[in-house]
């Protein structure tokens, strides 16, 4: 893991020693969620005036290897349930941080014989996306493919975040609409994927995902199904593309995508 960057989940982030000093207030407001942004106060500036913890005394003293020395960062020095601050806010008021949560290495996969069910949900990940090979990087979950994303997505809601419970929060949906796809078709969780985040990217006009379904989400020797995702990935392209003026992305989805995956044995051009 790297501390510098995300929390790991099993510690609930206390070995977190990034320099993120913000914490967040969400509130729900209407069909959403409202999130609001507090400085944190000095872990030495916190006080026994308290409104929203019982807590009293707190003394930064009494957490020696806690990373509080000096500093407002947000850490979890006694088990809450993930890297917090407190903030002036109605007195003084425990705020969790979005400090991200470290996603299992690759290499923790090879290198674990009797894994922890946190570990085996992540190694998942890497089973789906094989086009991952960095062994030891800690990558943040912008970079998670969209065609094995309910493995993340189920990852984070058991184990990490836990979000998935929250009313009108994203993830809850990611995560229901993951279990509604696997139970509903009987099929693996990376065809979930594709049919909550992949399809659904490319039914709204989204060219990428079109073109990401055609390589990732049809079966192997289904070329009906590579032929028309890659034809839409195309013409999407086309239709986005300047007038008068192609684009690298249709000359990609087009002549190296459409063409190959519909008509092969065509040299120039295409055949729909």
């Amino acid at each position: 893991s790297n501390p510098e960057l995300c929390g790991c989940a099993s510690v609930n982030q206390a070995d977190y020693r990034g320099t993120m000093n913000r914490g967040v207030k969400k509130t729900s407001l209407g069909s959403g969620v409202v999130e609001e942004g507090w400085k944190c106060l000095r872990w030495d500036e916190v006080n026994s005036y308290y409104y929203s913890d019982p807590r009293e005394n707190f003394d930064p003293k009494d957490y020696p290897d806690a990373g509080l020395d000096n500093n407002d960062y947000c850490r979890n020095p006694d088990g809450h349930q993930r890297a917090y601050c407190y903030t002036r806010v109605g007195g003084n008021t425990v705020v969790d941080c979005n400090i991200p949560y470290c996603f299992p290495t690759q290499s923790s996969c090879s290198a674990s014989h009797d894994a922890s069910e946190e570990l085996k949900d992540a190694c998942a990940y890497y089973q789906c996306d094989v086009s991952f090979d960095t062994e030891n990087r800690i990558f943040s979950e912008e970079e998670v493919s969209d065609h094995c994303r309910c493995h993340h997505v189920i990852w984070d809601c058991k184990h990490a975040s836990k979000d998935c419970d929250e009313p009108h929060y994203d993830k809850k949906f990611e995560y229901e609409c993951c279990e509604k796809n696997t139970e509903d078709s009987n099929s693996n969780t990376k065809a979930a994927s594709c049919e909550c985040f992949v399809k659904s990217g490319c039914e709204n006009g989204n060219a990428t995902k079109c073109d990401e379904y055609a390589e990732h989400c049809c079966e192997e020797d289904d070329k009906d199904c590579k032929c028309d995702y890659q034809t839409r990935a195309c013409r999407l392209a086309l239709e986005q593309s300047e007038p008068g003026k192609g684009s690298d992305l249709a000359k990609e989805y087009c002549s190296y995508g459409a063409q190959e995956k519909c008509c092969p044995e065509y040299d120039v051009g295409g055949c729909r």
